[in-house]
């Protein structure tokens, strides 16, 4: 969903002849970094930790298992703070389509931002 809205925002600039803004990009980096960050912490932990991870309660969600609660506490501080900044991101992203300039947005755009603002609401319910 990330690489749409990403797609996305360029594709809207693009389209009024102009570039994102540079606070856009920097937001589209952080986003790609905190995935990149929860992944890398996902695949590692159990090698660096000496933990297991676990299927959570729901679909697409995980538990850490650590042999020593200090490190189950760093793993969940770290995945926290990730995701933050990934919604943080996203959220800039998005008010980047709107502030680019005061033409009116396409239908497509808007029924992606809907879409979009939509799966994510619902997966940081699910999360929390």
């Amino acid at each position: 969903m990330l690489c749409i809205l990403f797609i996305a925002t360029r594709m809207r600039a693009l389209s009024l002849g102009l570039e994102p803004q540079d606070h856009a990009k920097n937001a589209m980096f952080l986003c790609s970094y905190a995935m990149a960050i929860q992944t890398l912490v996902v695949i590692m932990a159990p090698y660096i930790f000496g933990g297991d991870i676990r299927a959570g309660i729901c679909q697409g969600d995980i538990q850490f298992y650590a042999r020593d609660p200090k490190w189950f506490t760093i793993l969940t501080m770290f995945r926290w703070l990730a995701m933050i900044v990934l919604y943080i991101g996203m959220v800039i992203v998005i008010v980047s389509v709107f502030t680019i300039s005061n033409k009116e947005i396409s239908p497509a755009m808007k029924c992606l931002l809907n879409l979009l603002s939509s799966f994510f609401f619902v997966y940081l319910g699910l999360w929390v």
